[in-house]
């Protein structure tokens, strides 16, 4: 166990460096201090981050508030209106993996009132996007919709798209 943790320490300050923050050795006996032995502290070094607009700290965030764990171990207060706030801010920077997550979200009503057009406008804008979980769960959203609706959260992604993931519900 103390060798995953380890794992994931080291993972997230490789990721956290590849986004521009400092890896020096001090940085990351802060960071290991961080995750390992407090993850509430974790959680708030991380919101941070994503409230200096990280988009990996944002998503990184909402899957914590959306599973309630910080790390492997360690759990934190699940709160999906939470998942659904950081979701929404990475996947207006274009998060593609954060886009998937917050139209599965809307499409359940989880954090947020339930839609299954504006979940399907940005499980269709992940696809979009590439990535591979949207470009599967697609079509099985699709067959839960009329074609009208269909076209409508089609334009809405258009639109979306168009103003660069911006107030696009």
């Amino acid at each position: 166990m103390r060798k995953l943790t380890a794992t994931f320490c080291l993972t997230f300050a490789v990721l956290l460096g590849s986004v521009g923050v400092s890896t020096s050795n001090e940085f990351i006996k802060c960071l290991k201090s961080y995750l390992c032995e407090d993850p509430q502290r974790a959680a708030i070094f991380v919101e941070r981050l994503a409230e200096q607009g990280d988009v990996s700290a944002q998503k990184a965030l909402g899957d914590a508030y959306f599973t309630g764990k910080i790390t492997f171990t360690s759990q934190i207060h699940q709160d999906y209106k939470r998942a659904v706030k950081w979701y929404r801010r990475a996947a207006e920077q274009g998060n593609a993996d954060a886009q998937h997550s917050l139209g599965l979200m809307i499409d359940d009503g989880h954090g947020t009132i339930k839609d299954a057009v504006i979940g399907y406008m940005w499980v269709n804008i992940a696809a979009a996007n590439g990535n591979e979980h949207a470009i599967y769960n697609r079509p099985h959203m699709e067959g839960r919709l009329t074609p009208y609706q269909i076209d409508k959260a089609n334009t809405l992604a258009r639109e979306c798209m168009r103003k660069n993931y911006k107030n696009c519900y």
